[in-house]
């Protein structure tokens, strides 16, 4: 796909060039090299339940780490499976308008819940 010798789960999470640019934005300084050194098991929990571990906003970060996730592991598979489906919109974006409609159902339903 990008040319790399081994393109694993691993590498396409963390180290493909999309998703190695994507982590360096959110990630703080100090710890980059913490974020990309960590086993990809523990690398993933540590983000899902740690949420000041690694980033520089830790508001909601277990959500909006796993939506990234998922929305650069599509990006693979729409790469390799459905060529001409990609989306161009970055997946940043993506992944914050996914978080801002989870939180917004969130206070949506507990607003009707009172």
């Amino acid at each position: 796909m990008c040319g790399a010798e081994v393109e694993s789960i691993d590498h396409i999470l963390r180290f493909y060039p999309d998703a190695y640019s994507l982590w360096c934005s959110l990630i703080r300084a100090e710890f980059m090299h913490e974020f990309f050194q960590v086993p990809l098991k523990e690398w993933i929990l540590a983000n899902i339940t740690n949420s000041w571990r690694f980033a520089r906003d830790c508001a909601a970060w277990d959500l909006l780490f796993g939506y990234l996730l998922w929305l650069l592991w599509n990006r693979c598979n729409a790469r390799v499976f459905d060529s001409g489906n990609v989306s161009r919109e970055p997946i940043l974006v993506q992944g914050k308008w996914l978080l801002q409609e989870c939180l917004s159902s969130r206070t949506s339903l507990c607003l009707q819940s009172l």
